[in-house]
């Protein structure tokens, strides 16, 4: 269990996160709502740097990119705001009800790990190849999941040099979605 005042941080050898002091700490988690922690990480595929971001319920935030020539950290705060918007989106999704498994793993395809810790309950998330071919209570979790990862993408857009696989689950739910349409359900 994440203790209130600790930030995930990840190891790249052991492909863990493991809790640490962050640097500071705001009021973003004030009132009855647990603290939050967040970890997600995307390992290298295609010669893409690997990357990591951990996030506390304050909004302290670290990206580390891993590179062939050296590591990079950066060090940032989420807004308040956009800390309440990824609460609300983990709350109204069930995040902590979601499969544990998105998609089809496929060899040569980059898996993205989420893990969200609120209070004592803890999920991981695995991302994988959206297919056409999963069924519709599936891909409606699927959309789900991506509709938190999507909000937490979005805090390090400002980063160019990271990766954005993310935009691959849009395309590929978004295309599965509208085979099944087409098709008249499961």
């Amino acid at each position: 269990m994440v203790a209130q005042n600790m930030i995930p941080v990840c190891l790249w050898l052991s492909f863990n996160c493991l809790a640490v002091e962050p640097v500071a700490h705001s009021d973003a988690n004030q009132g009855s709502s647990p603290p939050v922690t967040i970890a997600v990480w995307s390992p290298s595929q295609a010669g893409d740097p690997s990357w990591c971001l951990s996030i506390n319920s304050g909004g302290t935030a670290q990206l580390t990119l891993e590179t062939s020539e050296e590591d990079q950290t950066f060090d940032f705060v989420i807004s308040v705001r956009r800390m309440k918007e990824i609460r609300k989106a983990i709350g109204r999704t069930s995040f902590f009800n979601l499969q544990q498994d998105i998609g089809v793993s496929v060899p040569g395809y980059d898996t993205t790990y989420l893990t969200i810790t609120a209070g004592r309950e803890s999920r991981r998330i695995e991302f994988h190849l959206v297919s056409r071919l999963m069924p519709l209570d599936t891909l409606k979790q699927a959309r789900e999941a991506v509709e938190v990862l999507h909000l937490i993408r979005g805090t390090i857009d400002q980063f160019p040099q990271v990766p954005d696989n993310l935009k691959r689950e849009i395309h590929g739910l978004k295309e599965a979605q509208g085979w099944k349409d087409r098709r008249g359900g499961d």
